[in-house]
């Protein structure tokens, strides 16, 4: 009984303060992620681009762009689960957005123009 009364003021103080510390913690990162987020610029200039900077850098319309997503998804699904990097065009999907770079898009025509 002495070894357990021994325990419990440890316990209590390791519990106390991993609680505080959580609190803590969420409260600063929280604050921090809003003021730490980077802002995707929607200039043709940047090399983070939404989908529709994507379609004015290849030069196409959205509908078109969606057209070409739309059926690389489709030829996914049917290929095995090996493919080349830019055999389909590269984006990110990020919270329903889709975000692509310049250099990934630059290399997904090069390999799609035979210039591999």
């Amino acid at each position: 009984m002495f070894k357990d009364s021994k325990l419990i003021v440890p316990s209590l103080i390791i519990g106390v303060s991993l609680i505080l510390s959580s609190f803590v913690n969420s409260y600063f990162t929280s604050e921090q992620k809003s003021e730490n987020l980077p802002t995707i610029q929607t200039s043709v200039n940047s090399t983070m681009l939404t989908k529709e900077d994507a379609a004015e850098y290849l030069r196409l319309s959205v509908s078109e762009l969606d057209d070409i997503i739309n059926k690389d998804i489709d030829r996914k699904q049917n290929t095995s689960s090996v493919y080349d990097t830019y055999q389909f065009i590269p984006y990110a999907n990020l919270n329903g957005k889709l975000i692509f770079t310049k250099t990934n898009l630059d290399q997904w025509i090069d390999y799609n123009t035979g210039k591999k």
